[in-house]
């Protein structure tokens, strides 16, 4: 591309070729954040390429001039490949898939505004293909493969609105239980403490909100710490039962052992996670 402009005084590259490859690496450096003394050299380059279109001092461009100032039949309209509505591709990357919003007719190249990234997009034409094998047609799926895929999306990008754990327990369904839980997935940093009264279900809360988290997330290891009574009593595993989750209980030294084996392995101890 900078052959082409030192030569450009020469006539060897078309300045509508040169105008249209300059206008393409600005957009590049624009994006990457380019020196401004680059962006300032390549605005430099564009205008000589202009100045020269607008002489007619370009072999293309003149041809262009003196077609356009000739005297044509109302009948004849300039030409273009696309239209508003279609599809197109970028050349420089097929996947890119962009719909036509509006054709711009004049100057070098007919341009095409098209919708990208949230936000209008202006190609040349030259920038652009046909999407290969569109044929206008829609593919048609059943209701239970559409849900199918609503399904697989929402697995995908887990949202802040929706439980994957809402049936995951052997428990009753008691909307408060499920508050914060709730909280815990709107949370930016998740950090929860649940303090409520004796027998409103702190136990079943906790153990929604380990369901929730296994569903959205690899969970290596739980620690439950809690008084001694309820250790003797068993209260927590046979809780936790109902999540299908079995915790065992860790003594001291059961305790200096895991952390022993850690130092050891560099993993807690698998049957004890």
């Amino acid at each position: 591309m900078r052959n082409k402009w030192a030569h450009m005084s020469a006539g060897e590259t078309p300045a509508s070729e040169i105008y249209r490859d300059a206008d393409t690496l600005g957009r590049l450096l624009n994006l990457i954040g380019a020196h401004e003394g680059s962006l300032s050299a390549l605005r430099a380059v564009k205008e000589s390429a202009l100045a020269r279109m607008t002489d007619g001092k370009d072999g293309a461009a003149s041809a262009a001039v003196t077609e356009a100032n000739s005297v044509t039949a109302p009948s004849e309209a300039p030409t273009q490949l696309f239209k508003v509505g279609d599809v197109v591709a970028l050349r420089s990357d097929n996947t890119v898939k962009l719909p036509v919003l509006e054709v711009i007719i004049g100057g070098p190249e007919t341009r095409y505004c098209v919708f990208q990234d949230g936000e209008k997009a202006t190609y040349y034409e030259s920038q652009l293909r046909a999407v290969a094998g569109d044929t206008g047609t829609q593919q048609s799926i059943s209701i239970d493969e559409f849900r199918a895929r609503l399904t697989a999306l929402h697995l995908l990008s887990p949202s802040t609105a929706n439980l994957f754990s809402l049936r995951s327990g052997r428990v009753n369904f008691v909307p408060y239980q499920y508050r914060p839980v709730l909280k815990l997935i709107r949370s930016d940093r998740p950090r929860l403490l649940i303090a409520d009264e004796v027998g409103v279900g702190k136990t079943i809360e906790a153990g929604l909100i380990l369901k929730e988290l296994r569903a959205r997330m690899d969970i290596s290891s739980v620690l439950v710490i809690c008084p001694k009574a309820l250790v003797a009593e068993r209260k927590w595993q046979t809780e936790l039962k109902r999540f299908d989750e079995n915790f065992t209980h860790l003594d001291g030294a059961l305790l200096r052992h895991c952390l022993h084996e850690t130092d050891l392995e560099g993993e807690w101890p698998e049957q004890y996670e």
